[in-house]
């Protein structure tokens, strides 16, 4: 994690990096919903799995700015029961892995 110019940027490293820049208020994640206001409503749940409440909370902003419908879990053993609930509606998976 890096900081530069108020912003947050994350990357994955050793073997890609991934860059993504986030919000760090809720006054810019408020701004970005205004900015997309104009986007078509997106059709796509996303089943969000984070044991962390404030990544899962702020990720979870962050894709409902882009209109997608969000079911979260907080733990592998809740996902997998989210998953089971909604039979087949559920259209991406989005967790983070820890390598030991």
């Amino acid at each position: 994690m890096d900081r530069r110019n108020q912003r947050t940027w994350l990357w994955q490293q050793p073997s890609r990096s991934t860059f993504q820049q986030l919000p760090r208020s809720p006054q810019q994640i408020s701004l970005r919903r205004q900015r997309t206001k104009t986007f078509k409503a997106a059709k796509e749940t996303i089943l969000l799995v984070e044991d962390e409440p404030v990544v899962r909370e702020l990720v979870r902003e962050i894709l409902q700015t882009y209109n997608y419908s969000i079911i979260e879990a907080g733990s592998g053993v809740e996902a997998l029961r989210v998953w089971d609930q909604h039979d087949g509606k559920i259209d991406l998976l989005l967790t983070d892995i820890h390598h030991a």
